[in-house]
């Protein structure tokens, strides 16, 4: 030890490494007991962690409050983010939208936020012709902010999102999942003009309904003029094949269908329909 305090001997130490979290808190003089008495505390510390995340060039995934009552009882609020960029004006607005529904347990004499869950700020080159432009990634903010919005006031078990599954029948080919905060997991890509994938409707049906037939032509109140198709899908090979010749009909009240035609069973179904 005393070589090592002389230097004369070799004495490695490990590098300080900042903890990759923030920690802010405000102690009030008195004690504030409605939840509309925190909004410049919420906003001071708000501006603390933005003025952290443009140090780190992150971007938090949740923000946890800590409530602190002068009994002694400490309560945690949680509130999960999915925008890409820091804007403490939105962040605010969505605090005082959580606050609306929550009930403070009495009179509190500190706040704190903490935060652990950073991502690196996402880096993007501008699009030299906007016309052109295969991500709208305006739409897509915005598709984050409502999403924002909509989980702080009803739940984050109450939204749900479609996805796509590796499947070729159209009945096994999206699955319901929660609405997710990642951001890039929605879809908000533009289908170019000259795109050959084949039409598909929004609303499929639980079940596909059969139709009856007449001089083989589908009936579904009334003869169905087939428009577009045969689009023909032979799947399921190894458990029950399915093989199945979709078109696209007009019903007599102008409405848009998505039917086809069974060709094992030799049956006509209705599946869907257009918006």
């Amino acid at each position: 030890m005393l070589e090592r305090l002389y230097g004369t001997a070799p004495d490695p130490r490990q590098t300080f490494q900042v903890p990759d979290t923030f920690h802010a808190e405000r102690q009030f003089n008195g004690e504030l007991t409605r939840s509309e008495e925190l909004r410049f505390p919420i906003a001071g510390l708000l501006d603390e962690l933005g003025h952290f995340l443009r140090l780190k060039q992150w971007m938090s995934r949740q923000l946890a409050w800590h409530f602190h009552y002068s009994s002694g009882k400490h309560e945690q609020l949680s509130l999960p983010l999915s925008q890409t960029h820091f804007d403490r004006r939105q962040l605010l607005g969505l605090m005082l939208l959580k606050l609306e529904h929550f009930r403070l347990q009495g009179p509190v004499d500190s706040l704190s936020l903490h935060c652990t869950r950073f991502e690196s700020i996402e880096q993007y080159s501008s699009e030299l012709f906007q016309s052109a432009k295969l991500f709208d990634r305006e739409r897509h903010t915005r598709y984050l902010a409502l999403l924002d919005k909509l989980q702080t006031r009803l739940g984050s078990n109450k939204l749900w999102q479609q996805t796509v599954r590796e499947e070729h029948l159209p009945e096994q080919a999206s699955q319901q999942m929660a609405a997710t905060h990642t951001p890039g997991t929605h879809s908000s890509r533009l289908t170019h003009p000259d795109s050959t994938q084949p039409l598909r409707p929004l609303w499929l049906l639980d079940a596909a309904q059969r139709l009856q037939e007449s001089n083989a032509q589908p009936h579904w109140q009334g003869p169905l003029q087939l428009l577009q198709g045969p689009e023909r899908i032979d799947s399921a090979w190894w458990q029950q094949r399915q093989v199945r010749d979709y078109y696209i009909a007009k019903a007599e009240n102008g409405a848009l269908c998505w039917v086809y035609r069974d060709c094992l069973q030799q049956g006509w179904y209705l599946h869907g329909f257009f918006s």
